[in-house]
């Protein structure tokens, strides 16, 4: 006797799909969506195949990934309402199957196109951005959507001399965790380049948070600065002071302290001074986050 199969669960059955599938009502919605998706992936697998945009093994991955996430959601929860934005989304991604950050954004987007909590809250453009990212802002991604809000430090050398001011501006940052700087018992001051879940070349955050921003999907919030020349020159800026309990404790970061040494004993006239700009997510941006 054949084992009988569950009909309960997605498989994403690479062929094409035939007329009567999309018609027929009395159809589970999993065999709907499996074999929706199937064909939409069916379609990338073959293009990637034919110009070499991802291995076997990638291709492979994205499927399973994807198949296993699919699974997990409640049977209550599966529709197919919106299959029209998840093979616009499994299309989307046939340049990024080699990137795995990339790659898991696209795969939960379409999870939540097939998930009625959460599938009224996908729009067609949310795969158009994801399209146009990279790795690194793929990265930033998952840290802005666990901590909604990222601080990029500058270090710097103030003084007479604008050459070294304007050099070092521009040559040193990192991010902090974010959290309230006004408040020294409560805010983290640990570079969150030192966790594994935040490996960011530190010479391409500016990159990834113009790209971010063009996109709306972060602003600048909050400026803060351990100047108080801001208040005489611009005093429509009006940035923050940073408490100087905070700037001793940011001097004592091991990259800046040493930082600070090389270039202090270079240039024994000018003082150390620091700029945090802190970007939060805007309303497109907590929206893309709570389909991803």
């Amino acid at each position: 006797m054949s084992e009988k199969k569950d009909v309960t669960k997605i498989e994403l059955s690479p062929i094409s799909v035939p007329e009567e599938v999309v018609t027929d009502l009395v159809a589970p919605t999993s065999k709907i969506i499996g074999q929706v998706l199937g064909a939409a992936l069916n379609k990338v697998t073959l293009k990637a195949r034919k110009y070499y945009l991802a291995s076997e093994y990638d291709l492979k991955e994205f499927e399973k990934s994807l198949t296993l996430k699919l699974n997990q959601i409640p049977l209550s929860n599966r529709t197919s309402d919106n299959l029209a934005i998840a093979t616009k989304t499994i299309s989307d991604s046939r340049y990024s199957l080699t990137k795995t950050d990339v790659r898991e954004l696209f795969e939960n987007i379409i999870v939540s196109t097939v998930d009625s909590s959460k599938s009224e809250l996908v729009h067609p453009r949310f795969s158009s951005i994801i399209r146009e990212l990279d790795v690194n802002e793929a990265k930033l991604l998952k840290f802005l959507k666990k901590h909604r809000s990222i601080d990029i430090l500058d270090f710097y050398l103030s003084g007479d001399d604008y050459s070294v001011f304007f050099s070092q501006n521009i040559g040193f940052h990192l991010w902090l965790k974010p959290n309230d700087i006004s408040n020294d018992e409560h805010y983290n001051l640990e570079p969150i380049t030192t966790y594994q879940e935040s490996e960011l070349i530190s010479n391409k955050i500016d990159i990834s948070i113009s790209i971010l921003e063009s996109f709306d999907i972060i602003e600048p919030t909050v400026y803060y600065s351990s100047e108080d020349e801001y208040s005489v020159e611009f005093p429509w800026f009006n940035p923050k002071k940073i408490d100087p309990l905070i700037i001793n404790k940011l001097l004592k970061i091991p990259e800046i302290e040493l930082f600070a040494k090389k270039r202090l004993s270079q240039y024994p006239n000018e003082t150390t001074a620091f700029e945090i700009q802190q970007y939060s997510l805007t309303t497109l941006g907590i929206e893309l986050m709570s389909i991803l």
